[in-house]
């Protein structure tokens, strides 16, 4: 929260310098890939746990955390000042999470014997949210090129969440999520931890935009991470990798 304040203050600095000038005002829109993965202090506990691997298997021993890679896209808005600086803001829609891979000892019915067996599991926790951020960015122009840096605050709403499990020689299946558990160290403890709604992230990006009569193409790169956890009563936040082509449209 602290950051995402921090990141506030300097847009609003930002807004105060800019001369009086005639805006541009362009708008457009953009899509690509986002990478993302869970960070914090309880993030690996997510999927280390019997919960997270019921009616599957039990007993994780050999686990990894590789990023999750889904599709972005957003409807942007830029105001340019002069030949140097931007006001930039866009509502985009990012599908983040996180993947759990390892190998498991499963139960299974082996001629007729109860008996375990090893399987690779993947796990798969998708997260998809709306956001809106506002960047100030410093965009000089150099002929038909532009590059630019850019940074701020960006405040995100989750709207719908699911389950992915696929076993090797067991049970798969797709559900939604209203909560995500976790390991717990004792078996009584049948504690929700909720998804929260609403959340802020800290964002800063570079990229370069090349104009060809009077449309501007974009390519750029983002990096995002929250500032508040994303689960009420844990230290878990989401950060992202986010690259992206979009257009943007002289008004």
């Amino acid at each position: 929260m602290k950051r995402n304040k921090i990141i506030a203050g300097i847009v609003l600095v930002g807004l105060l310098s800019l001369p009086s000038a005639a805006v541009e005002f362009k708008s457009g829109f953009s899509a690509g890939v986002n990478m993302s993965q869970l960070i914090g202090s309880d993030a690996k506990t997510l999927d280390d746990s019997t919960k997270a691997l019921s009616n599957v298997g039990l007993d994780p021993v050999i686990a990894s955390y590789p990023q999750y890679s889904g599709f972005t896209g957003s409807v942007r808005f830029c105001a340019e000042f002069n030949n140097w600086v931007a006001l930039l803001s866009e509502l985009s829609f990012a599908k983040q999470g996180n993947i759990w891979k390892g190998t498991a000892k499963i139960a299974k019915i082996i001629s007729g014997v109860n008996d375990t067996v090893t399987s690779d599991i993947t796990i798969e926790r998708r997260l998809s949210y709306l956001s809106v951020p506002l960047f100030i960015a410093f965009k000089p122009h150099f002929g038909a090129w532009s590059p630019m840096l850019y940074g701020g605050p960006s405040f995100a709403f989750n709207f719908f969440a699911e389950n992915s499990k696929n076993v090797v020689g067991g049970k798969s299946g797709l559900t939604d999520i209203k909560y995500l558990t976790y390991a717990k160290t004792d078996p009584a403890d049948t504690t929700k931890h909720d998804l929260v709604l609403f959340n802020g992230q800290a964002c800063f990006g570079a990229g370069v935009s090349y104009t060809f009569h009077g449309y501007d193409i974009v390519l750029d790169a983002r990096y995002s991470r929250g500032g508040t956890s994303i689960i009420k009563g844990k230290a878990i936040d989401m950060s992202s990798i986010a690259v992206t082509l979009g257009l943007l449209v002289p008004r």
